[in-house]
């Protein structure tokens, strides 16, 4: 949530003179999306684009509550489905699940889904872990085709940058790599300051405008400029193996760690590293992670079956502890709602957790197929929040 003081004829003409550039363009309103987001110095920045062009107009406010929103949005969860054949799906706040399979290669194991760019209901970017391409899904999943192909590698995740490209990590089998993919489809490939990790993990754009993904094989956690320039940040401070990352409310950069040592990590800006282990034990098994709308950080333990909370402070509980078998629990987003959904890969469901939540109070969606990451549009951006989630 935005909170900010300004003059109503400032915000309006800047909000008019970004979208009236792009809408004028098109005969379909869906294509012209507007972010807005207010930055700590008092600043409000309200861009549109339509993947082809991009507007930007700044004002000054006095800003209560720094953040960002979109207007605009199919307000729809978003999920990745590796079973075969190979799909994409996307569940209603109502709980109606649609899976689209048609555009996909069937053996290409999509993971990793984002909203953007654009941040709006046109586009919704997901990769493949088998195919050397990343799939595109157009106007509310109606239309996916894939781009790309060629480059001998495999998409691990994805994550919208601050310069309106795709972030990935990626693997060509034997070292990672870190792509940079414009909506075109043309990549730049980087590795240069990269150790010799054959697989990197989970990607997310920061507060301060870079890029932070996780490599599980060296247990160290990355860093890379829009510009490719990469730092590694070592493993002191790490007590198991990084997996899923995501930007925190409080502009630092969390992410779950699994293995002998689970735990939910903490990297900031400057690259000094906490874990937190409170709460949790050999028998947990962190996976994927996403900031809440309340402010507070929530991750999915596949073996516990049950979704956590993190304060800001590092504080560990159980948010809530799913009943029945074992489902196999993996992505988590919030929803343009603030509700937290979560997909069950061995069950075939993506389930939501209500404000209050209880065991019996979770519900699911399905079956469906094989859900695993997810994404919201658009996504629920609380605090200092500026990227989408994956």
């Amino acid at each position: 949530m935005i909170v900010l003081k300004a003059a109503q004829a400032a915000v309006l003409g800047a909000l008019q003179s970004v979208a009236g550039i792009v809408e004028r363009r098109h005969t379909l309103p869906i294509l012209a999306n507007v972010l807005l987001r207010a930055t700590k110095d008092n600043k409000l920045i309200c861009s549109a684009t339509d993947m082809m062009i991009s507007v930007t107009e700044t004002i000054s406010v006095e800003v209560k509550t720094p953040g960002a929103l979109t207007l605009g949005g199919d307000g729809n969860v978003w999920f990745t489905s590796a079973a075969y054949p190979a799909a994409v799906g996307r569940v209603t706040p109502g709980g109606t699940a649609t899976v689209v399979s048609s555009g996909v290669t069937p053996d290409s194991a999509p993971r990793g889904i984002t909203a953007g760019p654009g941040f709006g209901p046109a586009t919704m970017w997901f990769g493949q872990t088998i195919k050397d391409k990343v799939g595109r899904v157009l106007l509310a999943g109606d239309v996916v085709d894939e781009i790309g192909g060629g480059g001998g590698t495999r998409t691990t995740d994805l994550a919208v940058g601050p310069d309106g490209n795709l972030w990935a990590t990626a693997s060509d089998g034997s070292r990672g790599a870190i792509f940079r993919i414009t909506t075109g489809g043309a990549r730049t490939k980087y590795t240069t300051g990269l150790t010799s990790d054959p697989n990197l993990g989970g990607i997310a754009r920061g507060a301060d405008g870079n890029l932070w993904f996780t490599m599980p094989d060296t247990r160290r956690i990355g860093r890379i400029t829009t510009a490719g320039a990469v730092t590694v940040f070592g493993s002191a401070g790490l007590t198991g193996i990084p997996r899923d990352i995501t930007e925190g409310p409080d502009g630092n950069l969390w992410f779950t760690q699994d293995g002998l040592g689970p735990a939910i990590g903490r990297i900031t800006p400057s690259g000094s590293i906490t874990s937190f282990t409170g709460g949790l034990s050999f028998a947990n098994a962190p996976r994927r992670i996403t900031a809440g709308a309340d402010g507070n950080v929530y991750f999915t333990d596949r073996t516990a079956n049950t979704i956590g909370k993190v304060t800001p402070a590092g504080v560990i509980s159980t948010y809530v502890a799913l009943t029945g078998a074992n489902a196999g629990l993996d992505g988590i987003a919030t929803g343009a709602d603030g509700r937290l959904w979560f997909a069950e890969e061995l069950a075939g469901k993506v389930g939501v957790v209500p404000v209050a939540p209880t065991a019996s109070a979770v519900t699911t969606a399905g079956p469906c197929c094989w859900p695993k990451n997810q994404a919201a549009n658009p996504v629920t951006m609380p605090a200092s929040r500026t990227a989408a989630r994956k």
